[in-house]
Parts: C-alpha cells; structure tokens; sequence
C-alpha cells in the first residue's frame, strides 16, 4: 500500500507543479494496521480527498488497514545542525534508503518528524530527506547565529585529521572534508589550530589543512583549481563531499569552496546560470558549465576548462576532451551551457558560517 499511497502523492504533486525533491512528505507505519502518512498544508487540501478515498477501499479491505493523515506544520520545526564529519541524507528512514545529498559538519536544518531514529528534515537550500537523529544535535537561532560569527577557517584538503592534542601521534577524534567551515583559534603552535565544534567539543587540526574564509569574488581559474585538487575523488550516487562525488555534488562543492550558492542537482543548476552560447562556453568560458542530457531533460554537468577540455565526476573525478576520439561526450551533446561567475551581476555568496535560511 506504501507504493500506491507514494503514487497517488506524486500525481498530486506533478499536478500541482511542486517539486518533489522541496515537498515534506513521509509514509511510516505506526502500528500493525495503520499507516500514518504526513504532509504539507500546501498539498493537503488537494490530496486529502483522494488520500481519504485510499483509506476507506484499505480499512474496507481484507487487510483492514487504516491510513491516519497529518498535515506538517513550519511552526513545529526543530533546530538542527550537523554534529561533525559528513552527515549523508537519505530518501527514507532508513540506512538502505537512497543517498540523496550530504552535509558537512556545523551545517544546519531543520526537523519536522522523529522515525525510529531518523529526522525527517529540511535543508537551507529547499531539499527534504533524512538523516540519522545521532548525527545531529538541536540547537537554537542565537548559538547557530554566535557560531558562524567565529567561524574563520574553511577545510581546503580532502580529507583533514583532527585530533585530540596538538600531536599527530594523538588519537584521531574526527576527519573533516574539504569544504568544511570551522571556529578556530591559534595554539601558540603554527602547525595545529584548536577545532571549536558547536557540540562543544574541541580538536586539533593540521593547519595546512585549511586556509582563511575570503569575502572576495571567485575567479575562473580559482574554480578550475579547486576543481582539479578533486582529481581521483571516485563517483557516489548522491556524493558531494571529497571521499565521493556525483556530477552535481563535485560542481556544488566546487563552487561552494568559492562562496557561491548552487542548487544541488544540474537540472536546477541549468536553471540558476546565465545561458551562453555552447561553443562560446567550451572553447573560450573556463569556469562556465556545461550540461548534458537527452532532449528536454539535463542529466549531467561538467565544469569547462576552455579549448575542448572539461572536468566531470564520472566514474571518477576527471578531464576529458571534446577532441580525443574516446571522449564520453561530443560537442553536440551539450544541451546548455551557462556562467555562474559573471563578473558583472555576483553571484549568491554564502556566509562564512551556515547560511540562517530557516
């Protein structure tokens, strides 16, 4: 009854133009004869008729299974913010669910449902999912709001150890990825830097693994470089942090890193650059990206390196050519292509800290 229940909310949803991926939703059991299934007041008057229907041919049934609907309220959000490390979020409560996205550590969001363990939450850019309720840990607007005025150091190696004294022969209490914002404050040591985590804990990292948050605008060639210290990251379906990538996720984290906000996946981030002229963006745009896919839909992003080369994640985080004779891609591929960095109109930038959207 799960399926036929999901189906009918996303008839619903495609009739009502909401995209799924931004719509707070879940289909738990609460008990051997009851499925509780919660949604949005925006969908609820129009899904409750038929959702009611569903419930009296199940109750009527041999199964006697009910369906209790509940309508998800904003004002019963909960506060959250991503302990440390990598929080992966996933399409259900469930461990075997779909990876869908992933978070890094002081990252905030919030909670709208507790399910044998699992939060089903909002993200600030709009994406819904969940998330495992030990990964995380509640919070309030005035702590998140005191945390990001401290933070002041971004992750910049892939993988950064910290640990539980100044020493690299001391314990490892965390690895943090690149990307990953911190407070920190110098040791008297110039090779560590104290971690402040806003759990409260504290940690020492490398301090070659990081570098100053800048406030000034990104740059074509800071983009590539980013981009190319990614070199060999493998593909992870739903990946956007340096152990694994997807398309969108290397693209995101990319520009992220330079303090530009993207959407997560390439459809949305077609729909968020300034369109260009293909040809213009692969021979001559370094930095602008190009999407492919088949007609009407995008499926794929790459960052242009100008001259016919690009980098992707695909299988691995790469460079091809549109000239080698073995390129996964032809010119006449590319459905779009678009600038993110202008130079004229500056792009979104992200705050030092988590962005305060909720």
């Amino acid at each position: 009854y799960r399926v036929e229940i999901d189906g009918i909310i996303s008839a619903v949803e495609k009739s009502s133009g909401i995209d799924s991926r931004m719509l707070l939703k879940y289909i738990v059991s609460a008990g051997s004869s009851l499925l509780e299934v919660g949604v949005e007041s925006r969908l609820r008057e129009a899904l409750s008729r038929k959702l009611e229907q569903a419930a009296k041919q199940l109750s009527n049934g041999s199964s006697g299974t009910d369906i209790a609907i509940r309508t998800i309220s904003m004002k019963d959000q909960k506060l959250l913010a991503v302990k440390a490390g990598t929080l992966n979020v996933r399409a259900g409560p469930s461990a075997e669910s779909e990876l869908i996205t992933q978070l890094l550590a002081g990252e905030q969001l919030g909670a709208f449902h507790l399910h044998n363990g699992w939060y089903l939450v909002r993200m600030s850019d709009g994406y819904c999912g969940w998330v495992r309720s030990s990964g995380v840990l509640g919070v309030n607007r005035r702590n998140l709001e005191d945390y990001s005025r401290k933070v002041n150091k971004m992750v910049v190696s892939n993988i950064a150890p910290v640990y539980s004294e100044p020493d690299s022969r001391s314990s490892r209490v965390e690895e943090l990825v690149a990307g990953t914002r911190i407070a920190s404050d110098n040791t008297g040591d110039k090779r560590f830097l104290r971690v402040n985590f806003l759990s409260g804990g504290t940690g020492f990292i490398p301090a070659r693994d990081t570098l100053d948050i800048r406030a000034d605008l990104p740059s074509p060639e800071n983009v590539l470089r980013r981009a190319a210290a990614f070199m060999g990251v493998p593909y992870l379906w739903g990946g956007t942090t340096s152990r694994g990538f997807d398309c969108s996720g290397l693209v995101r984290r990319v520009f992220d890193m330079e303090g530009v906000v993207l959407p997560r996946d390439s459809d949305l981030q077609a729909e968020a650059v300034l369109g260009i002229d293909p040809a213009e963006a692969i021979d001559n745009r370094p930095g602008s990206l190009l999407f492919f896919g088949e007609t009407g839909t995008i499926n794929h992003v790459a960052i242009s390196a100008g001259g016919g080369n690009f980098l992707h994640c695909r299988g691995m985080v790469r460079i091809d050519s549109f000239e080698l004779p073995d390129a996964p891609f032809s010119r006449k591929d590319v459905r779009k292509a678009g600038l993110v960095l202008t130079g004229e109109s500056p792009p979104k930038r992200r705050q030092g800290g988590s962005d305060l959207l909720f």
